[in-house]
Parts: structure tokens; C-alpha cells; sequence
């Protein structure tokens, strides 16, 4: 019991602010930065650039404009998501300094930043050799601008490359999403399974394969009674 309340004691205002974080939706969940965790090392596993480009050929605006969603989805995960998290535990630390789960968990988040930065460097790398002088990027820029005003379109990730730029917060089953793509982007089972979920796909296809079942009975059923 003093355990659980060592750190209020020692930092009062602290852990009030960070309760009051929770509440509001400022800190994800604990399960949530789990999930967060495990893509992002699912994503140190199987992204290379590689993989992306060759999945466009010789279309290189369209390939820019992947690699301007993968990094924006990347950019905000890193600069808003992790890093509150990281100033959390931080935070947290001074609370309770002699809790050894705070900094094992600082610890994990930091080596994820680093795995993501890593990815990160490697687009940014590309996009440079591609467009070096942000003609297609700006383009791509400008026509996403121009969607902005019309009434009734609904945005994806994976369609607007503007999206992460124009969002300031994202639900947390979009930042799955956004992950998501990324990893299904480099052919990986797991990350198209997400985008599906995400999108309302699965159940479709859960729908579909019931449909076909039933019709398979009927079908069956028609041919015991011939």
C-alpha cells in the first residue's frame, strides 16, 4: 500500500497531472502503447526501403507519395505519441525513483524512438534522392490543399498526404491504421490485417464467407432432396 502511494507523497502535483492525463486522453492507455510497441518492432524486422519502392516501379510521384504518408505517419508517432510517453516516465521517475518498472519501461520506449528514427532516416533519405527539390512533394502538397475545401470527401491515410500535417491529435485506431499501412506497404500479412480491421474490412469479408457458407448448404440441401 505505501508502495502505490510513495510517489504521490514525493510529487503531489506530478502525479495529479499525470492522473489527470489519463483521464483526458493526453496518455494512451497502457495496452495501447503495448500495441504501439509491438508494431513499431515489427517494423524494425521487415521495413526496407526496398521493399516499398518495388512496389511502384518506375511511377516515382506515386512512390513520393507514399513515402510522404509513411513519414508523416512515422514523424507523429515519434514526436507526439512516444514522446509524451517518454516525458511521462520521466516524469514519473522523479516521483518514484526507486521504482524499477518506470525505468525499464523508459528504457523500452527509448530503443522503439531509436528504431523508428532509423526507419525514418531511410525515407528521408530517399525522398531526397527522388526529389531533391520538392517539386512532386509540393505538388502533391498543393493538390491535397485544394481537397481540403471541397465538402463531403472523407480522408485516408492512405490516399492524402497531407493528412498527418493537418491533424493535431489522431484517434489511436487511426495511428493503428497509419502503422498498419506501413507494415502492408512492405508485404507484411499482419499490417494488412490491421488496415482491414481498422476500415471495417474483416467484417466484410467475415460477412461474405458466411454468405457463401450458407448458400453452400442451401446448395447441398437442394441436391439430397433430388
Amino acid at each position: 500500500m505505501f508502495k502505490r502511494f510513495s510517489g504521490l507523497s514525493r510529487d503531489p502535483l506530478g502525479s495529479m497531472a499525470r492522473g489527470l492525463g489519463k483521464i483526458t486522453g493526453t496518455y494512451l492507455t497502457e495496452n495501447q502503447y503495448n500495441q504501439l510497441t509491438a508494431l513499431t518492432n515489427q517494423l524494425a524486422i521487415d521495413y526496407t526501403i526496398e521493399k516499398v519502392v518495388q512496389n511502384y516501379g518506375s511511377n516515382t510521384e506515386d512512390l513520393v507519395k507514399e513515402l510522404l504518408i509513411q513519414r508523416n505517419i512515422i514523424n507523429y508517432t515519434l514526436n507526439d505519441v512516444y514522446t509524451r510517453r517518454l516525458k511521462y516516465l520521466e516524469n514519473k521517475m522523479v516521483s518514484d525513483p526507486r521504482n524499477p518498472d518506470t525505468k525499464s519501461k523508459k528504457d523500452i520506449i527509448v530503443d522503439t524512438m531509436s528504431k523508428l528514427t532509423t526507419i525514418l532516416n531511410s525515407i528521408n533519405a530517399k525522398l531526397q534522392e527522388l526529389d531533391p527539390d520538392n517539386v512532386i512533394t509540393n505538388k502533391l502538397m498543393a493538390d491535397a490543399r485544394t481537397k481540403t475545401g471541397s465538402s463531403g470527401l472523407s480522408y485516408s491515410v492512405t490516399s492524402d498526404p497531407s493528412f498527418w500535417l493537418l491533424m493535431q491529435s489522431v484517434d489511436f485506431k487511426v495511428l493503428l491504421a497509419g502503422l498498419g499501412h506501413i507494415l502492408s506497404a512492405v508485404g507484411n500479412v499482419f499490417g494488412s490485417i490491421i488496415v482491414g480491421l481498422m476500415s471495417g474490412g474483416m467484417k466484410k469479408i467475415k460477412t461474405r464467407k458466411q454468405s457463401k457458407t450458407k448458400k453452400s448448404k442451401k446448395t447441398r440441401g437442394r441436391r439430397r432432396c433430388v
